[in-house]
């Protein structure tokens, strides 16, 4: 029979207390069903002393007389506890104290004892059929002992009985030897905490209710995975401290400004802590006890909710005394239950672990268990708790931070980052001399290239790649095939012929250096020939998409302020030149040019906009200069590659795929515009002409995967993929029919030039591709909303530094640089940086990994979509209220499709025709959505803002149901 049977008959009903609402929050907390549950609260303690059983026992006993938390029976059935008198707990008592004695064992053998006893502990979870508390001496060989006492005492205790104070203040008493046997309590009501903590007053109720609306959204921590989809967890801890006379220092400091050490310490946590949330915004509970006041080991526990939002422009002492009014604040409306306000915040952020997160303030705790007794271990499980920082101090003043955590939710090293970024903080702020003098945190957080920048090459034309290709082309033509387009094939001498042609013709009507040429030309031999002719001659050139619609095209040319347009047909622009008539001019030769390599405008690139036009971006050649070079030497590449041109002209992969060929001596195939948007042809190419580079967005090579023979592709050798999402599925796909391939992954946005990093794919890349380290002479960096940089593992936005900057925008003839941003390095430098439209974070390894991209920044078949131009443009169209523009993953390819969700002002529907006959006026056909989706209203944020998230999901459900 249990001890909870044999007693309840015993048992009165007035002797019965119900259970207190925070108590049945730890019972639910046991249920697996919970999310982060299926453990109880529980507080396990490892000490060192030298205890003799029978004393102990003798202490034990006497507690147990004379506390009735340590003879409470938990009725988890029907939700209530009671105390067995005296006598019956006595007889069950020896089920709660244990003695092992390992003295007569060899050393090893005990500590592998010790250490299996030691793991049973931490993770116990105690039987609610007896009293639910443990504690267990072990005895141990003398020469074990070493500078610690031979004596281990392990205690473990349950919340559902005992607050973190209780227990500090009982063990203090049994370990001392404090407890008066003869003082028996003849009180047998639980000692539960006082009814004042649950009065729910009604003023403390409206506190709460308007304090919820002012925290920020649930912790975005770097979660191993989402919080709750996890059942159950292991729980560790790690620890550190701050030496007694750091922290007398750092209290006096705090003093000087009228700041409690609780609310300074917190709010240097805080500080560290945000830089780990993904928003900066943080919401977290802080358990509270009136144990302390009413003198009786019990459950007495709530808590209280503080928020805290990183705010570089306000200097720390007014955080700490902002810290400390609103922990006053709270504590004056604590008769508002802890457990009610868990469940308002439920409510606020829809999500069942709201408050993933506390901190625990022990600092009046008692720090002394005796003397000779040491408390060198412990760790606490709270159902529901990600993350628990616990603050105490020991015997010798020392002021304790222990962080427990959820091995399931939080990394280990990130919790080491996290706690060992709070020590130096500490430190750093003891060498003050008064706190108003304090800087912010600041975490480094750079991404380092895994391999120092290649060395110099002997060739000087390795370092010149258009004086490569000059040479190549003009002085001494290698004798091989540069260029193959449909049945025609140029050699090198005849694709410098035309490039001459080309170079003199437009020379001689007046262009000069610095001059712009459009080259409005489908993908051909002649679009290559007029790109070369204008980067050896020193125009700047800017390929035009001819899929644009006239109204775009024309804002494309006016806004470059072109010269010049290089067409094939008659073209709507003052100034032209037909290329077939330049190339059927005489033979030409052109002579020997120096050609400087530097950051003065040398092209263009257009891409989309978030002013709802699109951007020009201006680039270099001392930029693309360095991703030729490093990209060459990085591939190995050579006179024996054959390419193929699979990516649009005006794509900036496209300067890859043209240059490089050239540079090294290899030759270039060009699909015909019969062939340009065929997957089966560009197999056939490949086939027939040995292709073995290839390059292009994701997109197109799942295209040529899905249409090729596997035999095909049997002479690629090294495969690119960049400028969207490379999927796993693909990886594992080209492992299996080109083994000896080299893939890559690369990336960078059109502002640093082709790509700026890089990833060289290998079998360890299963399930993430990452998006890699930065191309040399460039840094990665990932930067919070303040530009301030993030730790390893925390998703903020990715921005690059370096050589592979472009110059920024060309807006009406003005040189503007809109997201190009001057940042404090970890070095303490000002630094030039670009901030990406991509979301990610760093991996521990130096990887970047990419996550996600900004709000109204897209992504599909590689082609980057601002939201804002393709809304502005369907906002036009007379019968549409409001219109949303976003992505969903098609769940037959896994790709982004373009989806446009909409009201209409009178509810009617609108065709699918319609809607694009209208938008094609004014967008290129990559712009236009797939899937549209009508809507009564769109779903909101609590900030009244249009919820893209929810809209996504909602959109993923209707679109794609029965896929």
């Amino acid at each position: 029979m249990s001890l909870i049977e044999a007693s309840t008959t015993d048992v009165t009903q007035q002797q019965r207390q119900s259970l207190t609402p925070m108590q049945r929050a730890y019972l639910t907390g046991r249920s697996d069903q919970v999310p982060l549950g299926g453990v109880p609260m529980h507080d396990f303690r490892e000490f060192r002393g030298s205890f003799h059983a029978r004393d102990l026992a003798h202490a034990v006993d006497a507690a147990v007389k004379l506390y009735t938390c340590l003879r409470t029976i938990i009725d988890e059935q029907q939700l209530v506890q009671y105390v067995v008198d005296v006598k019956s707990a006595r007889e069950s008592v020896a089920h709660n104290f244990q003695v092992i004695d390992l003295s007569a064992f060899d050393m090893q053998h005990a500590e592998n004892r010790l250490d299996q006893l030691r793991k049973s502990y931490r993770q116990q979870i105690h039987s609610l059929e007896a009293f639910p508390w443990t504690v267990c001496l072990v005895q141990m060989p003398v020469e074990s002992a070493g500078p610690l006492p031979n004596s281990v005492v392990f205690t473990s205790f349950d919340g559902l009985i005992l607050d973190g104070f209780s227990i500090t203040q009982l063990l203090s008493e049994i370990f001392s030897g404090q407890i008066n046997s003869s003082d028996v309590r003849t009180n047998n009501k639980p000692a539960t905490t006082p009814p004042a903590y649950f009065d729910n007053q009604e003023s403390d109720r409206e506190f709460w209710k308007q304090k919820i609306v002012e925290l920020g959204e649930a912790n975005q921590l770097p979660w191993k995975q989402d919080l709750e989809a996890i059942k159950q967890s292991e729980y560790c801890r790690y620890g550190i401290s701050v030496q007694k006379v750091n922290w007398e220092k750092l209290s006096r400091l705090g003093f000087k400004h009228r700041l409690m050490q609780n609310g300074l310490l917190l709010t240097i946590i805080c500080e560290v802590l945000s830089q780990w949330s993904e928003n900066g915004e943080l919401a977290l509970s802080l358990p509270i006890s009136s144990s302390s006041l009413n003198g009786i080991p019990g459950n007495s526990s709530s808590f209280i909710v503080v928020n805290y939002s990183e705010q570089l422009q306000q200097p720390f002492v007014q955080k700490a005394q902002a810290m400390q009014r609103q922990i006053l604040q709270a504590m004056d409306h604590s008769s508002f239950s802890g457990v009610e306000l868990g469940k308002l915040m439920v409510q606020q952020t829809a999500k069942l672990i709201s408050l993933p997160i506390a901190i625990t303030n022990g600092l009046t705790w008692s720090s002394q268990y005796g003397e000779g007794v040491t408390l060198v271990d412990g760790i606490t499980r709270t159902p529901q708790l990600a993350l628990d920082i616990r603050i105490t101090s020991n015997a010798q003043g020392d002021v304790l931070i222990d962080f427990d955590y959820a091995v399931a939710a939080l990394d280990g090293e990130i919790v080491k980052a996290l706690a060992d970024t709070i020590d130096h903080r500490i430190q750093a702020l003891v060498q003050l001399t008064d706190l108003a003098d304090i800087l912010d945190v600041q975490v480094k957080a750079i991404v380092e290239p895994k391999k120092e920048p290649a060395s110099e090459r002997d060739s000087e034309g390795y370092t010149n790649f258009l004086r490569q290709m000059f040479h190549h082309l003009m002085i001494e033509p290698l004798p091989k095939t540069a260029l193959i387009y449909g049945d025609r094939v140029y050699s090198y001498q005849q694709a410098g012929q035309a490039i001459a042609k080309i170079i003199n013709h437009l020379e001689s009507i007046g262009i000069d250096k610095g001059g712009v040429v459009a080259i409005c030309l489908p993908k051909s031999a002649e679009h290559v020939f007029a790109t070369f002719a204008c980067a050896l001659a020193g125009f700047i050139w800017v390929p035009i998409d001819l899929d644009s619609p006239e109204e775009r095209l024309q804002y494309l040319l006016s806004n470059s302020e072109a010269d010049l347009v290089i067409c094939n047909k008659p073209f709507a622009f003052p100034r032209t030149e037909n290329i077939h008539d330049i190339l059927a001019q005489g033979a030409s030769e052109i002579s020997s040019r120096d050609f400087p390599i530097t950051s003065d405008p040398a092209y263009y690139l257009y891409t989309s906009g978030s002013t709802g036009r699109p951007k020009c971006v201006v680039l270099n050649n001392l930029a693309t200069n360095n991703v030729l070079r490093y990209s060459i030497e990085h591939w190995n590449l050579s006179a024996s590659n054959i390419h193929l041109a699979a990516t649009p002209f005006h794509h900036d992969l496209f300067i890859f795929d043209v240059f490089t060929p050239f540079v090294v001596g290899g030759t270039l195939v060009v699909p015909t515009e019969a062939e340009n948007k065929s997957a089966a042809d560009w197999a056939k190419l490949v086939a027939r002409h040995s292709v073995n580079v290839w390059s292009s967005v994701p997109a197109i090579m799942d295209m040529l995967l899905a249409a090729a023979e596997p035999q095909q592709l049997s002479t690629l050798r090294v495969i690119i993929q960049g400028g969207d999402y490379v999927k796993p599925s693909v990886i594992k796909h080209l492992r299996k029919i080109l083994p000896e391939a080299h893939l890559s992954s690369i990336g960078g946005p059109t502002e640093t030039t082709i790509w700026s990093i890089w990833h060289d794919i290998t079998e360890q890349d299963i399930d993430v591709i990452p998006y890699g380290t930065s191309v040399p002479n460039n840094k990665y960096y990932i930067l919070n909303e303040q530009n301030r940089h993030c730790p390893d593992w925390v998703t903020g936005t990715i921005c690059m530094a370096g050589a592979n900057l472009s110059n920024g925008y060309l807006m009406d003839g003005v040189l503007e640089k809109k997201d190009f941003v001057t940042v404090i390095s970890a070095e303490g430098n000002e630094l030039l940086v670009f901030k990406t439209s991509d979301k990610g974070y760093l991996r521990d390894d130096g990887e970047i990994i990419i996550v996600g991209r900004k709000e109204g920044y897209l992504k599909v078949r590689g082609v980057r979509i601002a939201s804002a131009e393709v809304e502005a443009a369907l906002r036009k169209i007379p019968t549409l209220k409001d219109a949303v523009v976003f992505t969903c993953i098609n769940p037959v390819y896994e790709g982004n499709e373009l989806v446009a969700a909409y009201i209409t002002h009178q509810g009617e529907d609108i065709s699918v025709k319609e809607f694009r006959r209208n938008l094609q006026g004014s967008l290129p056909n990559s712009h236009v959505p797939s899937r549209w989706l009508r809507l009564e209203e769109f779903p909101l944020t609590r900030n009244q803002k249009i919820d893209r998230k929810t809209l996504a999901e909602l959109a993923t459900k209707k679109i794609y149901q029965g896929y």
